[in-house]
């Protein structure tokens, strides 16, 4: 009887032994599939497209409530044609009378004020390579604004917040080449001073600008 029983435990183990053996050649034969797919189509993939451009920009906004000139110029890092990431800096080209704002008795005079950001912007373009393209774009950053408080004598620096959503139409004129317009609004979060208050440093804006480099 004890013979029998390790007749049947001896087959048993060498069944198990197969499968299990079996198992192993299957794994590494999968394994060792995956790994030469994975090289394959790595270097089937094609390699990311990167180029850079700088855009010089001019804008009509309204700042202080008056209409005025916004111009700047920015950088980008332009991914796969479609992506790109950048930095710009603005700075309002026309200084705004703001003496009404303030708290002064004899609003007959002119009080000067200044105003500049610099900010982070992403964009996506849309049909870029047709002969005309839009793209969406939102730029993040700071703000501020300068003034002079004849009241009390004090130079005043304001500082904020500032988001800037906008949507561009260009005119893909060159390879090395590209005219835009461009319409949105500057969102500004931030100090208040009597009546200069942050939203009126920000207001909608509509203006053209220009892209030189590699697309």
């Amino acid at each position: 009887m004890l013979l029998h029983f390790e007749k049947v435990y001896c087959i048993l183990w060498f069944i198990m032994r197969g499968k299990l053996l079996f198992f192993l050649v299957f794994a590494m034969s999968t394994l060792f599939a995956q790994t030469d797919s994975l090289h394959t189509d790595t270097l089937k993939r094609k390699p990311l497209h990167h180029a850079f451009f700088i855009q010089p920009e001019g804008y009509g906004a309204f700042v202080f409530d008056k209409a005025s000139m916004i111009s700047g110029a920015g950088i980008n890092w332009l991914i796969n044609h479609k992506i790109y990431v950048g930095v710009r800096y603005n700075i309002l080209s026309t200084p705004v009378n703001v003496v009404k704002l303030l708290p002064l008795i004899d609003k007959s005079g002119y009080v000067g004020a200044s105003s500049q950001s610099a900010s982070l912007n992403v964009g996506y373009i849309a049909f870029w390579n047709k002969r005309f393209s839009f793209n969406p774009e939102i730029s993040v950053g700071w703000a501020d604004a300068k003034f002079t408080d004849p009241s009390v004598n004090q130079r005043k620096v304001l500082n904020y917040a500032i988001v800037i959503p906008s949507l561009n139409g260009v005119w893909n004129a060159h390879k090395n080449f590209r005219v835009g317009a461009s319409i949105g609004a500057r969102a500004v979060f931030g100090e208040n001073y009597y009546r200069v208050k942050s939203y009126r440093v920000g207001g909608v804006f509509g203006g053209v600008f220009l892209r030189v480099g590699k697309f």
